[in-house]
């Protein structure tokens, strides 16, 4: 693939033009191959000489596994496993920033707390080996920047959402908002919670309700994330973030909140907002 994404690098950035394609082929191909060593061409039907062949992916670890930061797995189910079971929490969204102080008696406005990530409880699958399993944990959402004196400060950015992917089948914990900036004398409005996205494909899967739906099911519809807490009018105290619904000790603060950056004295800067907790996956293969 690398060789793949050199050819369409260079053809983006040399012999684009109308009546130079066919003059520079030739050349985007030499150069794309000193670049990745080999090459792949789509649509010819084969793999030219010196390809490398793809390699499949690593077998899912058995037992139960644990994914805490924000992370991209891609993993098949090894020889002798028959089921997998899943949890996953939606990343939680950063908090907005403080407001600055305006040179007056009245503290700056305090940013709006992010939200928490959506939390499913389990989903089940029965499973052949060799089948694919796709995992992304959705990274927490950054702070926003607090505010000068007199200036607002900046929102919160969204959490990453957490996907299990298998078979035709998606399953997703959705991250949160991010938490909104206090403008000045006003304070910035909570992010909104994470929501349930199940998708059933191809006869596998589960449905919303949690009902059976051809070979795997999820428990319940999950939980929506929490929507954080508006920032004060005045005052430099921060706002405390939602934690996201989830009894597993396991993910200890997955998906919370951040939360909102407190305001400015009357002569000083607002506080930045916090960082949204990473989602959490726990899967087990048996």
């Amino acid at each position: 693939m690398c060789g793949e994404r050199a050819v369409r690098g260079l053809a983006s950035s040399r012999g684009a033009g109308p009546g130079n394609r066919g003059h520079n082929y030739m050349t985007m191909m030499r150069r794309a191959a000193m670049i990745g060593g080999s090459v792949l061409v789509l649509g010819l039907g084969h793999v030219m000489a010196g390809q490398a062949v793809a390699q499949p992916s690593a077998a899912c670890p058995t037992g139960t596994t644990v994914y805490r930061t924000a992370t991209q797995v891609q993993c098949s189910v090894p020889a002798g496993a028959h089921l997998v079971t899943m949890k996953l929490i939606g990343a939680g969204g950063g908090g907005g920033g403080g407001a600055g102080g305006t040179y007056g008696p009245v503290d700056g406005a305090a940013g709006g707390s992010g939200g928490a990530g959506a939390s499913i409880s389990l989903c089940e699958y029965d499973v052949s080996p060799g089948e694919s399993v796709s995992i992304a944990v959705g990274g927490g959402g950054a702070g926003g920047r607090g505010g000068e004196v007199s200036k607002n400060g900046a929102g919160g950015f969204d959490g990453g959402r957490t996907a299990f992917r298998l078979s035709g089948s998606e399953v997703v914990a959705q991250g949160a908002g991010g938490g909104g900036g206090a403008q000045v004398g006003q304070g910035g409005s909570g992010g909104h919670g994470g929501s349930i996205d199940v998708r059933a494909r191809a006869a596998r899967g589960a449905t919303p309700d949690g009902s059976a739906g051809g070979t795997g099911r999820c428990s319940g519809n999950g939980s929506n994330g929490s929507g954080g807490a508006r920032g004060g009018n005045s005052g430099i105290s921060n706002t405390s973030g939602p934690s996201a619904p989830t009894s597993d000790g396991r993910c200890q603060g997955a998906g919370n909140g951040g939360h909102g950056g407190g305001g400015g004295t009357s002569t000083g800067g607002g506080r930045s907002g916090g960082v949204g907790g990473d989602g959490c996956v726990i899967m087990t293969v048996s």
